[in-house]
C-alpha cells in the first residue's frame, strides 16, 4: 500500500476515534445528570443502582476510547517518520498535503486532548 493511503487511512481513524471518544463524553455528561435528577426525585434503590452502572459503563466506554485513540495516534506518528524516510517530500506534493493535512489532524486531537490540564 502506497504511504498516501496509508496515512489517509490512519489520519480518517484518528478523526473516527475522536468523535466517537467525544460521543461518549457527551453521554457521560447526560447519565450524570440523569442520575443526579434522580438522586434529587427519591427514585428507587434499584434505579439508581441500575443508573450507576449504566455511568460506570460509559466512563469505561471512555477510558477505552481514550486508549485506542493514544494507540492510533503513535501508529500515525510512526507512519508519519516512515514517510519521511521513504520519500523525498519536497519532490512529491501529494505526499506534502497528506502530510500536512494529517499534521493538522494530530495538532488538533492533542490540543483537544490536552484542554482540561
Amino acid at each position: 500500500m502506497g504511504i498516501v493511503a496509508k496515512l489517509k487511512r490512519q489520519e480518517a481513524s484518528c478523526k473516527r476515534i475522536l468523535k466517537e471518544l467525544r460521543a461518549h463524553e457527551h453521554e457521560v455528561i447526560s447519565e450524570d445528570a440523569k442520575l443526579s435528577s434522580m438522586k434529587g426525585e427519591g427514585a428507587n434503590l434499584g434505579a439508581l443502582k441500575h443508573q450507576e452502572d449504566l455511568l460506570a459503563e460509559w466512563r469505561f466506554m471512555v477510558k477505552c476510547s481514550y486508549d485506542r485513540l493514544i494507540s492510533a495516534l503513535d501508529y500515525l506518528s510512526t507512519t508519519l517518520a516512515e514517510a519521511n524516510e521513504q520519500l523525498d517530500l519536497e519532490d512529491n506534493p501529494l505526499v506534502v498535503a497528506s502530510a500536512r493535512n494529517t499534521a493538522d489532524v494530530v495538532f488538533a486531537i492533542v490540543s483537544w486532548l490536552r484542554r482540561d490540564l
